[in-house]
Protein backbone atom coordinates (compact mmCIF):
# COMPACT_ATOMS: atom_id res chain seq x y z
CA UNK A 1 0.00 0.00 0.00
CA UNK A 2 2.50 2.52 0.92
CA UNK A 3 4.44 1.87 -2.72
CA UNK A 4 1.41 2.66 -4.40
CA UNK A 5 0.84 6.10 -2.62
CA UNK A 6 4.55 6.82 -2.94
CA UNK A 7 3.80 6.13 -6.79
CA UNK A 8 0.96 8.65 -6.80
CA UNK A 9 2.84 11.36 -5.30
CA UNK A 10 5.91 10.75 -7.41
CA UNK A 11 3.44 11.00 -10.54
CA UNK A 12 1.49 13.75 -9.18
CA UNK A 13 4.97 15.81 -8.73
CA UNK A 14 5.96 14.72 -12.32
CA UNK A 15 2.47 16.41 -14.00
CA UNK A 16 3.18 19.37 -11.58
CA UNK A 17 6.11 19.55 -12.90
CA UNK A 18 5.37 19.85 -16.62
CA UNK A 19 5.37 23.07 -18.61
CA UNK A 20 2.40 25.67 -19.06
CA UNK A 21 2.87 24.52 -22.73
CA UNK A 22 2.08 20.61 -22.41
CA UNK A 23 -0.89 19.10 -23.75
CA UNK A 24 -2.10 16.18 -24.31
CA UNK A 25 -1.26 13.77 -27.41
CA UNK A 26 -4.97 13.77 -28.64
CA UNK A 27 -4.59 17.68 -28.25
CA UNK A 28 -1.76 18.18 -30.46
CA UNK A 29 -2.83 18.84 -34.55
CA UNK A 30 -0.01 18.42 -36.79
CA UNK A 31 0.01 20.58 -40.01
CA UNK A 32 2.09 20.75 -42.76
CA UNK A 33 2.19 24.56 -44.08
CA UNK A 34 4.67 26.01 -47.06
CA UNK A 35 6.87 28.30 -46.46
CA UNK A 36 5.27 31.13 -48.10
CA UNK A 37 2.59 31.04 -45.43
CA UNK A 38 5.37 31.01 -42.34
CA UNK A 39 7.65 33.70 -44.19
CA UNK A 40 4.63 36.34 -44.60
CA UNK A 41 3.56 35.47 -40.96
CA UNK A 42 -0.46 34.54 -41.79
CA UNK A 43 0.06 30.97 -40.61
CA UNK A 44 1.29 32.09 -37.52
CA UNK A 45 -1.04 34.56 -36.50
CA UNK A 46 -4.25 31.94 -37.95
CA UNK A 47 -2.72 29.01 -35.63
CA UNK A 48 -2.54 31.42 -32.65
CA UNK A 49 -5.86 32.47 -32.67
CA UNK A 50 -7.20 28.78 -33.18
CA UNK A 51 -5.41 27.54 -30.41
CA UNK A 52 -6.49 30.50 -27.91
CA UNK A 53 -10.42 29.44 -29.44
CA UNK A 54 -10.04 25.63 -29.47
CA UNK A 55 -7.57 25.36 -26.87
CA UNK A 56 -5.87 22.73 -29.66
CA UNK A 57 -2.22 22.85 -29.64
CA UNK A 58 -0.55 23.35 -33.32
CA UNK A 59 2.88 21.38 -34.17
CA UNK A 60 3.81 23.09 -38.13
CA UNK A 61 6.37 21.02 -40.72
CA UNK A 62 6.92 23.63 -43.37
CA UNK A 63 8.25 23.28 -46.95
CA UNK A 64 7.37 24.06 -50.23
CA UNK A 65 4.26 22.60 -51.38
CA UNK A 66 5.38 19.64 -53.53
CA UNK A 67 6.91 18.47 -49.96
CA UNK A 68 4.40 19.18 -47.84
CA UNK A 69 1.99 16.70 -49.71
CA UNK A 70 4.99 14.40 -49.61
CA UNK A 71 4.53 14.69 -45.25
CA UNK A 72 1.16 14.34 -45.73
CA UNK A 73 0.95 11.44 -48.26
CA UNK A 74 3.02 9.55 -45.65
CA UNK A 75 0.82 10.27 -42.93
CA UNK A 76 2.88 12.47 -40.61
CA UNK A 77 0.73 15.62 -40.66
CA UNK A 78 -3.41 15.38 -39.81
CA UNK A 79 -3.80 18.45 -42.65
CA UNK A 80 -2.27 19.96 -45.47
CA UNK A 81 -2.05 24.07 -46.89
CA UNK A 82 -0.55 24.27 -50.40
CA UNK A 83 -0.86 26.48 -53.21
CA UNK A 84 0.37 24.54 -55.89
CA UNK A 85 -3.59 23.70 -57.90
CA UNK A 86 -2.29 20.56 -60.06
CA UNK A 87 -0.56 18.38 -57.24
CA UNK A 88 -3.24 19.14 -54.67
CA UNK A 89 -5.59 17.46 -56.98
CA UNK A 90 -3.23 15.00 -57.53
CA UNK A 91 -3.56 14.58 -53.89
CA UNK A 92 -7.28 13.93 -53.59
CA UNK A 93 -7.28 11.61 -56.72
CA UNK A 94 -4.92 9.54 -55.35
CA UNK A 95 -6.75 9.35 -52.16
CA UNK A 96 -4.55 10.53 -50.08
CA UNK A 97 -6.49 13.63 -49.04
CA UNK A 98 -10.17 14.34 -49.11
CA UNK A 99 -12.26 17.44 -48.84
CA UNK A 100 -9.77 20.23 -50.51
CA UNK A 101 -11.15 23.76 -49.75
CA UNK A 102 -10.17 27.04 -50.74
CA UNK A 103 -8.59 29.63 -48.31
CA UNK A 104 -6.90 32.21 -49.47
CA UNK A 105 -5.67 33.89 -52.72
CA UNK A 106 -2.81 36.02 -53.58
CA UNK A 107 -0.07 36.71 -56.63
CA UNK A 108 3.44 36.07 -57.67
CA UNK A 109 5.54 38.88 -58.13
CA UNK A 110 9.06 39.53 -60.31
CA UNK A 111 11.52 41.37 -58.08
CA UNK A 112 14.98 42.65 -59.25
CA UNK A 113 17.27 45.15 -59.20
CA UNK A 114 16.37 48.52 -59.13
CA UNK A 115 18.65 49.38 -62.24
CA UNK A 116 16.61 46.65 -64.08
CA UNK A 117 19.15 45.60 -66.36
CA UNK A 118 16.56 43.01 -68.05
CA UNK A 119 13.91 45.75 -68.57
CA UNK A 120 11.35 43.64 -66.55
CA UNK A 121 9.49 46.27 -65.78
CA UNK A 122 8.73 47.33 -69.41
CA UNK A 123 7.39 43.19 -70.13
CA UNK A 124 4.05 42.95 -71.85
CA UNK A 125 3.54 39.58 -69.51
CA UNK A 126 5.04 37.59 -67.00
CA UNK A 127 6.52 35.61 -69.95
CA UNK A 128 8.18 37.92 -71.82
CA UNK A 129 9.98 39.37 -68.50
CA UNK A 130 11.15 35.46 -68.23
CA UNK A 131 12.42 35.82 -71.54
CA UNK A 132 14.34 39.11 -71.25
CA UNK A 133 15.89 37.63 -67.77
CA UNK A 134 17.63 34.62 -69.97
CA UNK A 135 18.34 36.42 -73.08
CA UNK A 136 19.87 38.99 -71.28
CA UNK A 137 21.63 36.43 -69.05
CA UNK A 138 21.03 38.54 -65.64
CA UNK A 139 21.17 36.11 -62.59
CA UNK A 140 17.72 34.52 -61.58
CA UNK A 141 17.60 32.99 -58.10
CA UNK A 142 15.27 29.43 -58.76
CA UNK A 143 13.10 28.36 -55.53
CA UNK A 144 13.95 25.05 -56.90
CA UNK A 145 12.63 22.58 -54.71
CA UNK A 146 8.91 21.66 -56.13
CA UNK A 147 6.99 24.39 -54.32
CA UNK A 148 4.19 26.43 -55.71
CA UNK A 149 6.28 29.34 -56.68
CA UNK A 150 8.79 26.75 -58.29
CA UNK A 151 5.80 25.02 -60.13
CA UNK A 152 4.71 28.76 -61.43
CA UNK A 153 8.34 29.20 -61.97
CA UNK A 154 8.94 26.53 -64.40
CA UNK A 155 5.29 27.09 -66.16
CA UNK A 156 6.73 30.68 -66.87
CA UNK A 157 10.24 29.57 -68.16
CA UNK A 158 8.11 26.95 -70.92
CA UNK A 159 6.11 29.87 -72.16
CA UNK A 160 8.75 31.91 -72.40
CA UNK A 161 10.10 28.92 -74.77
CA UNK A 162 13.25 28.62 -72.36
CA UNK A 163 15.21 25.87 -70.67
CA UNK A 164 17.25 27.71 -68.26
CA UNK A 165 20.39 26.96 -68.07
CA UNK A 166 24.07 28.39 -67.39
CA UNK A 167 25.71 30.09 -64.58
CA UNK A 168 23.22 33.11 -64.97
CA UNK A 169 20.43 30.97 -63.51
CA UNK A 170 21.31 29.68 -59.89
CA UNK A 171 19.18 27.12 -58.17
CA UNK A 172 18.65 27.86 -54.92
CA UNK A 173 17.03 24.75 -52.87
CA UNK A 174 15.46 26.75 -50.52
CA UNK A 175 12.29 29.04 -48.48
CA UNK A 176 11.33 31.85 -49.89
CA UNK A 177 12.81 34.17 -47.47
CA UNK A 178 15.72 32.60 -48.10
CA UNK A 179 15.49 32.79 -51.86
CA UNK A 180 14.47 36.56 -51.32
CA UNK A 181 17.45 37.46 -49.37
CA UNK A 182 20.11 35.22 -51.37
CA UNK A 183 18.75 37.26 -54.58
CA UNK A 184 19.07 40.72 -52.67
CA UNK A 185 22.94 40.19 -51.73
CA UNK A 186 23.95 39.38 -55.22
CA UNK A 187 21.44 41.40 -57.04
CA UNK A 188 19.93 39.00 -59.25
CA UNK A 189 15.75 38.61 -60.01
CA UNK A 190 13.43 36.16 -58.88
CA UNK A 191 9.99 35.29 -58.57
CA UNK A 192 8.18 35.73 -55.19
CA UNK A 193 4.86 35.31 -53.80
CA UNK A 194 3.19 39.17 -52.53
CA UNK A 195 3.14 38.15 -48.97
CA UNK A 196 6.60 37.28 -48.54
CA UNK A 197 7.83 40.56 -50.80
CA UNK A 198 5.61 42.66 -48.23
CA UNK A 199 7.32 40.52 -44.87
CA UNK A 200 10.81 41.14 -46.09
CA UNK A 201 10.72 44.65 -48.38
CA UNK A 202 11.81 46.77 -45.67
CA UNK A 203 15.15 44.65 -45.70
CA UNK A 204 15.65 44.11 -49.34
CA UNK A 205 17.57 46.52 -51.91
CA UNK A 206 15.19 44.27 -54.49
CA UNK A 207 12.12 45.92 -56.12
CA UNK A 208 9.17 44.94 -57.37
CA UNK A 209 9.43 45.50 -60.91
CA UNK A 210 6.23 43.19 -62.82
CA UNK A 211 3.00 42.58 -61.39
CA UNK A 212 -0.80 42.25 -62.75
CA UNK A 213 -0.71 39.23 -65.38
CA UNK A 214 -3.32 36.63 -64.92
CA UNK A 215 -1.01 33.72 -64.72
CA UNK A 216 0.60 34.95 -61.82
CA UNK A 217 -2.57 33.79 -59.43
CA UNK A 218 -1.70 31.69 -56.60
CA UNK A 219 -4.56 30.09 -54.96
CA UNK A 220 -4.09 28.35 -51.64
CA UNK A 221 -6.03 25.52 -50.37
CA UNK A 222 -6.33 23.22 -47.35
CA UNK A 223 -6.56 19.23 -47.31
CA UNK A 224 -7.25 16.81 -44.69
CA UNK A 225 -5.20 13.78 -44.79
CA UNK A 226 -7.47 10.80 -45.76
CA UNK A 227 -7.92 8.58 -42.69
CA UNK A 228 -8.41 5.38 -44.69
CA UNK A 229 -4.94 5.52 -45.83
CA UNK A 230 -3.55 6.44 -42.10
CA UNK A 231 -6.01 5.86 -39.16
CA UNK A 232 -4.08 7.55 -36.91
CA UNK A 233 -4.21 10.74 -38.08
CA UNK A 234 -6.78 13.26 -35.58
CA UNK A 235 -9.47 13.45 -38.57
CA UNK A 236 -12.10 15.56 -35.86
CA UNK A 237 -9.09 18.11 -34.84
CA UNK A 238 -8.31 18.73 -38.65
CA UNK A 239 -11.60 19.17 -39.61
CA UNK A 240 -12.37 21.60 -36.47
CA UNK A 241 -8.91 23.55 -37.94
CA UNK A 242 -10.82 23.38 -41.52
CA UNK A 243 -14.16 24.62 -40.58
CA UNK A 244 -12.28 27.32 -38.67
CA UNK A 245 -9.70 28.85 -41.44
CA UNK A 246 -12.49 28.61 -44.10
CA UNK A 247 -15.19 30.08 -41.85
CA UNK A 248 -15.73 33.10 -40.73
CA UNK A 249 -13.34 33.80 -38.05
CA UNK A 250 -10.64 32.96 -40.11
CA UNK A 251 -11.32 34.31 -42.85
CA UNK A 252 -11.93 38.04 -41.63
CA UNK A 253 -8.13 37.68 -40.26
CA UNK A 254 -6.94 36.87 -43.52
CA UNK A 255 -8.67 39.32 -45.05
CA UNK A 256 -7.75 42.10 -41.39
CA UNK A 257 -4.13 40.87 -42.15
CA UNK A 258 -1.47 43.12 -43.17
CA UNK A 259 1.76 43.81 -43.61
CA UNK A 260 3.57 47.43 -43.65
CA UNK A 261 0.16 48.24 -44.27
CA UNK A 262 -0.37 46.36 -47.05
CA UNK A 263 -3.00 43.61 -47.61
CA UNK A 264 -0.61 40.26 -48.40
CA UNK A 265 -3.87 37.97 -48.48
CA UNK A 266 -7.56 37.87 -50.51
CA UNK A 267 -9.87 35.56 -48.10
CA UNK A 268 -11.08 32.29 -50.31
CA UNK A 269 -10.24 31.60 -53.68
CA UNK A 270 -11.39 33.35 -56.74
CA UNK A 271 -13.19 30.45 -59.29
CA UNK A 272 -14.20 31.41 -62.84
CA UNK A 273 -12.73 30.15 -66.22
CA UNK A 274 -9.80 31.74 -66.32
CA UNK A 275 -7.77 30.62 -63.50
CA UNK A 276 -7.12 26.71 -62.66
CA UNK A 277 -7.78 25.83 -59.05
Amino acid sequence: MKSIKLLLLLVIHAVLLLPPTFVSADELLRIAITTTTESSGIARVLNKSFTEQTGIRIHTVIHGSGQALRTAKDGNVDVVMAHAPELEKTFIDKGWGIERKPVMQNDFVIVGPIDDPADVKNSKSAAVAFGRIAESEQRFVSRNDISGTHIKENLLWRLAGVSPEGNWYIPAGAGMGKVLTMADNIGAYTLCDRGTYLAFKNRLALVLLYEGDEILYNPYHIMIVNPDKHPHTKINLARKYMQFITGEKGQQIISDYRINGKRAFNPGVIEDGNRTN
